[in-house]
């Protein structure tokens, strides 16, 4: 018996968001954090791009 996989339709993108700034970039951080921009529903990498690791995460 096969077992499909039902996968979720998603065809917007989240916008990205960047936080904070480098001194390279004219800011005052060490480091940024950039979240958005994936194309798929959360945590379902094999149905969209999520160039992105998550940074926050709550359940």
């Amino acid at each position: 018996m096969v077992v499909e996989l039902v996968k979720e339709k998603w065809s917007n993108v989240i916008n990205t968001v960047t936080i904070g700034a480098t001194k390279e970039e004219g800011g005052t951080r060490s480091s940024k954090v950039v979240v958005g921009g994936e194309s798929t529903l959360p945590y379902l990498f094999v149905e969209g791009d999520m160039p992105n690791r998550p940074a926050i995460a709550m359940e």
